[in-house]
């Protein structure tokens, strides 16, 4: 599905009415394409054409939570993470068997 970007004159100035903007509306007649990044949009000197856009993302799941290689040496580092989150305090309390060289 293909969407409209807005790309009227208040949306292109924004809020501090930079000139950069103008210039780039300006900039239209120029036979080479170029674009400029506004955050949540991305504008272009062509008012017709297609876009093709790619990007780096981390893999998430429905809940948008990152996913988890699987990969048995991420397993297990994930493993011994949450262990030592778990056991830290009662190591330094004295009461996992090793003496704590902390003085609290």
């Amino acid at each position: 599905m293909i969407e409209k970007v807005p790309a009227h004159r208040s949306v292109l100035l924004g809020i501090n009415h930079s000139s950069m903007w103008e210039e780039a509306i300006r900039a239209r007649k120029s036979p080479e394409p170029t674009y400029f990044i506004k955050p949540g949009w991305v504008v272009l000197n062509k008012p017709k054409g297609f876009v093709k856009l790619s990007y780096s993302a981390i893999a998430t799941d429905d809940r948008g939570y990152p996913l988890i290689p699987d990969l048995a040496s991420y397993q297990e580092a994930i493993y011994w993470y949450v262990m030592m989150k778990l056991n830290f305090p009662k190591f330094v309390n004295g009461s996992l068997g090793g003496k704590s060289k902390f003085n609290y």
